[in-house]
C-alpha cells in the first residue's frame, strides 16, 4: 500500500515546481497548490517503508515550515 503511493508521489516530482504554483498578481510572491496533506506524505512514507537512506528531517521540517508560512 505505501509502496505504490510513494511511486505515484515520486512521479509528481520536486513539488516546489513553478508547474505547482498559482501565478503570482501584482508582484505578489506565488502560492504553491500543493496540499499540506500531499507535503506530508512526500515527508513521511519514505520513513514508513524503511527507506530511511538518503532521507533528512529537513524534509520534514520543510513541511512545518509551509504550514506556519502566513
Amino acid at each position: 500500500m505505501y509502496a505504490a503511493a510513494i511511486d505515484e508521489i515520486k512521479a509528481l516530482g520536486d513539488l516546489d515546481q513553478p508547474k505547482y504554483c498559482a501565478p503570482a498578481g501584482a508582484g505578489a510572491t506565488p502560492a504553491s497548490l500543493v496540499p499540506f496533506a500531499l507535503r506530508f506524505l512526500a515527508a513521511e512514507l519514505p520513513h514508513r517503508l524503511g527507506q530511511t537512506q538518503g532521507c533528512s528531517t529537513g524534509t520534514v521540517f520543510g513541511v512545518s515550515r509551509r504550514a506556519a508560512a502566513p
